[in-house]
């Protein structure tokens, strides 16, 4: 039985400029001398809006090396993921929402439980029963 998951968090990230990529790939460095069981995307993941357009260019492309390790993440949105993007996010595959703004993630045979909430419709009536999951 697994007794250690090693995970980053990164939020407020989703820019594709410089500062995203050195993140990136000291994320990456710090992969290769202890790898990730998976990851988390922490909200405002793709800027401006959320918005499909720019998946490749503030997601896939800064994150590339990751990516293909490959190192799964599993995102929340934040206020910028959901100008135009929620529902783009939400099906995004390389986010693990498998549709929903709401989900659990459960790793290391019972070690973890997440709760992944999309918290800016958290009292909104399909967002209500996230924690009966």
């Amino acid at each position: 039985m697994k007794t250690l998951l090693r995970f980053p968090v990164v939020g407020d990230f989703g820019t594709g400029d410089s500062d995203q990529i050195s993140i990136a790939k000291q994320m990456f460095e710090a992969h290769r001398r202890a790898p990730f069981d998976f990851a988390i995307a922490a909200g405002d993941n793709i800027y401006p809006n959320g918005s499909a357009r720019y998946f490749t260019r503030h997601f896939e492309q800064p994150f590339a090396a990751l990516l293909k390790e490959p190192v799964r993440f599993y995102a929340v949105l934040g206020n910028h993921d959901v100008r135009e993007g929620r529902q783009d996010q939400c099906r995004y595959p390389l986010f693990n929402m498998s549709g929903r703004n709401y989900y659990t993630v459960k790793q290391g045979e019972g070690l973890l439980d997440l709760y992944m909430l999309d918290s800016t419709i958290a009292t909104r009536r399909r967002s209500a029963g996230w924690n009966s999951n």
